[in-house]
């Protein structure tokens, strides 16, 4: 009898293997490689290994151990191609896979993905740190006008000052008015009840 929604002698049951694949497929999707074409190479060793970890006493998620594993090899795989480029490590995928898309790799270099980076083309090395976009534009020089400096005295400071105090005297003068109103208002209202 073969239960698929049941795991069998702590393997993970056939529905875990198929949700994280399709996790899988989505993530790399998102770099716009199909993983599906390269099943043996990003798919299956992180089923794999996500099904040496796992236990089915152990509560976790079968799929998440898969897509957390490949994230880790990602991470590791962009930071050790874009090292200088990243201003943080945690932001490598976001930082890779920004570069990977811009440098034409779901069709020039999808094969390249995950690759030992020993082994890469230098081409491709070349195309994606040319296109790893920075958190902070490099420095720029130009120029900047002479402006002059103008002290402003404590009379100038006042003339611009009142016409802003003089509004609020006002607004604060309103407020006063309508507030006395209304208490004013209220004691005629008070009499004696019977």
């Amino acid at each position: 009898m073969n239960d698929n929604n049941a795991s069998f002698q702590g393997h993970p049951s056939l529905d875990d293997r198929q949700a994280a694949e399709q996790k899988l497929c989505r993530l790399f999707k998102s770099f716009g490689v199909d993983a599906l074409a390269a099943r043996d190479r990003l798919i299956d060793p992180y089923l794999e290994r996500a099904a040496t970890f796992w236990r089915p006493q152990s509560g976790l998620d079968f799929a998440a151990l898969a897509l957390q594993d490949v994230e880790a090899d990602l991470e590791a795989w962009f930071a050790a191609l874009l090292g200088e480029r990243l201003e943080d490590r945690a932001a490598a995928v976001m930082t890779g896979r920004a570069a990977f898309l811009m440098c034409g790799g779901p069709s020039r270099f999808a094969d390249q993905l995950l690759q030992p980076v020993a082994s890469l083309p230098a081409a491709f090395v070349e195309a994606l740190s040319a296109q790893a976009p920075c958190a902070v534009p490099e420095d720029e020089l130009g120029e900047m006008h002479h402006q002059p400096y103008e002290a402003w005295s404590p009379t100038a400071l006042m003339v611009r000052a009142l016409p802003l105090e003089r509004g609020l005297l006002q607004h604060l003068a309103g407020l006063v008015r309508r507030e006395g109103r209304a208490v004013t208002i209220g004691l005629r209202n008070t009499g004696p009840t019977s």
